[in-house]
């Protein structure tokens, strides 16, 4: 496991100091302000719309194997629901706080969808113990980043929109091997309602 999570992480270091060359030679000054800006506010924001509660799936399926289809689920609509949430809030992105990022709201949110749902997914991987899982989603999708950033944004010169890009489709690779290597889409929706309130209590008093 060790050795799995030593993948990931230097993986995910890797593409980090290949991609920061890239931008700085591709995009202006102000294009790289806003894809510094989309990662501060996606920092920001992810925890308060989701309550995180994506920490609390995995630590209760990990200790709690019998009712894990329940924190799964709890996580799946409390994500889902922050996601809906952040909808409403992005006129704010048009104030001259955010550098200009209200231009790009609809990649905003994209972006957003894709990095929550993956971070959600990458929890529910290590509650489950399903590390190895975890490691090669982890990887794909940082080569999926990579591999359409160098594409998107050095050969096409789309600019910004190639690093949206790649931020959405590097996500989004990973959400689906995790669907798909995982086999956690089966557990993402119970429908036990009693069940899901006592979960989401007990999540709700962990992850706040």
């Amino acid at each position: 496991n060790i050795g799995l999570f030593t993948i990931s992480n230097v993986a995910i270091k890797l593409v980090t100091f290949i991609l920061v060359p890239l931008y700085t030679a591709f995009l202006s000054t102000e294009e790289f302000g806003v894809t510094d800006m989309l990662n501060t506010v996606v920092s920001l924001v992810m925890p308060l719309v989701t309550l995180s509660i994506p920490d609390a799936v995995r630590r209760y399926c990990i200790e709690d194997k019998n009712n894990t289809r329940q924190y799964i689920s709890v996580g799946f609509i409390v994500t889902f629901a922050g996601c809906v949430l952040t909808v409403s809030i992005l006129p704010m992105l048009d104030l001259d706080f955010f550098g200009g990022l209200g231009q790009y709201k609809i990649w905003f949110i994209a972006c957003f969808a894709a990095m929550s749902m993956q971070t959600f997914l990458s929890n529910v991987a290590r509650g489950l113990g399903e590390v190895q899982t975890m490691a090669i989603a982890s990887v794909f999708s940082s080569m999926a980043n990579a591999i359409t950033a160098g594409i998107a944004i050095a050969v096409l010169h789309y600019g910004v929109y190639g690093f949206f890009l790649s931020i959405l489709i590097g996500n989004s690779v990973g959400c689906l091997y995790y669907l798909v290597r995982g086999h956690f889409a089966n557990q993402l929706i119970s429908c036990d309602r009693k069940g899901l309130a006592q979960a989401f209590r007990v999540m709700i008093v962990y992850a706040v």
